[in-house]
């Protein structure tokens, strides 16, 4: 099975799924990874515009063609609908030769379900959530349909593979819904749903589950020494971070005034020689990110997360760790690209969503990433 991530945590959460099972994984970015059971794409067309995500499916999808036409393909896509959804899943289907498209982004354990076509988190409807303040794709409604449509200005009703989309509130629907496909559709949703396909594609019992690498995970120590990078917008950082001030953890909001039209490098690079003095004060320790509170009058998205990565690829030059936690799928990708990582091995799942992966690039390097809007695991 192939599968298309749009972003690079959710191909993190797909790798930490098969870790799960005790299936083979492969992990690349923006190309088809080496032979395993599943090989994950990992991309950051959600970031990008939506041309683009259009361009980068289709080249995907014909390179999968030539590569191996007869594998399963599933798209993976935000649990939320945050992206381009149709307009990739759409370019895939039709590339692939698939006569239809099967939408399911519910994960109905985490609270996430679809109910008389309105999307609720917890219960509570997903416009009235933190992701209606998400600066590339804020929930401006619960309706899933509109949702749907208003993303992706590509789609055309009249000249595009007809899709579906159901209501799910619960597990037993999602495996129902994961039963009813067929292999002229192309499978799309959450990690929740790709589970569901994956016990009955690769003929996986849910006794695995529990699997020594699972349970070993659950009780992975790290080293003392470490750098959490974190440009997640998404309101339960707050949290993380109040928490970890209570265990003396150094605590640093990237200077507004880095957030210029023009990033200016040298007073970048002032300001993480003040961080090495914290890291080196506090044993090795630190945590960066983005206070999404104050004013960034200049500042797109996109200058935002170039300041974010020159900032983390300074700090990986200067500083020396042994783990990096980076919180928001698009920082990550963003990170990796500039710092020049580009070749991991997946290596736990320490809690759904959240992997630990082991660099290739770099010796002595693990880089552990979670969707911004997960939490990290207790044994933080």
């Amino acid at each position: 099975m192939i599968v298309v991530a749009d972003d690079i945590t959710g191909a993190a959460e797909i790798a930490g799924i098969c870790l799960r099972y005790g299936i083979s994984v492969s992990f690349g970015i923006d190309e088809i990874p080496s032979e395993a059971d599943v090989r994950i794409i990992a991309t950051d067309s959600r970031s990008l515009s939506e041309e683009e995500a259009y361009r980068i499916h289709k080249v995907l999808a014909e390179k999968i063609n030539g590569d191996n036409g007869s594998e399963s393909v599933f798209k993976k896509c935000d649990s939320v609908i945050r992206g381009y959804v149709l307009t990739e899943a759409d370019v895939l289907a039709r590339t692939l030769g698939k006569q239809s498209i099967l939408i399911q982004p519910t994960n109905p354990e985490m609270g996430r379900i679809i109910k008389n076509n309105t999307y609720y988190i917890d219960g509570v409807l997903l416009d009235s959530t933190g992701f209606s303040i998400d600066p590339d794709f804020p929930a401006f409604t619960s309706s899933v349909e509109e949702l749907l449509v208003n993303r992706s200005d590509k789609w055309d009703t009249s000249n595009s593979i007809p899709y579906s989309i159901s209501d799910c509130t619960s597990k037993e629907e999602l495996e129902y819904i994961a039963d009813s496909a067929n292999d002229n559709t192309l499978l799309c949703g959450s990690a929740a749903f790709f589970e569901q396909v994956l016990i009955r594609n690769i003929d996986v019992k849910i006794n695995q589950a529990e699997t020594t690498n699972h349970a070993e995970s659950k009780q992975s120590k790290f080293p003392g020494d470490y750098l959490f990078i974190s440009g997640s917008t998404h309101p339960s950082g707050d949290e993380f971070r109040k928490n970890m001030r209570q265990l003396g953890c150094p605590i640093v909001s990237i200077d507004e005034d880095l957030f210029t039209k023009e990033p200016d490098n040298s007073k970048i690079s002032d300001f993480c020689i003040k961080l090495k003095e914290i890291y080196t004060l506090h044993h090795n320790r630190l945590i960066v990110y983005v206070d999404y509170g104050s004013q960034f009058p200049d500042s797109s998205p996109i200058t935002i997360k170039n300041v974010i990565s020159e900032v983390a690829k300074q700090l990986f030059a200067i500083l020396n760790f042994h783990d990096a936690f980076i919180d928001g799928g698009s920082t990550a990708f963003d990170i990796f690209k500039t710092t020049e990582l580009q070749n991991f091995m997946p290596q736990s799942e320490l809690s759904p969503g959240v992997v630990r992966l082991k660099s290739l690039d770099r010796d002595n390097l693990h880089i552990t990433i979670k969707p911004g809007s997960y939490k990290w695991p207790e044994l933080f």
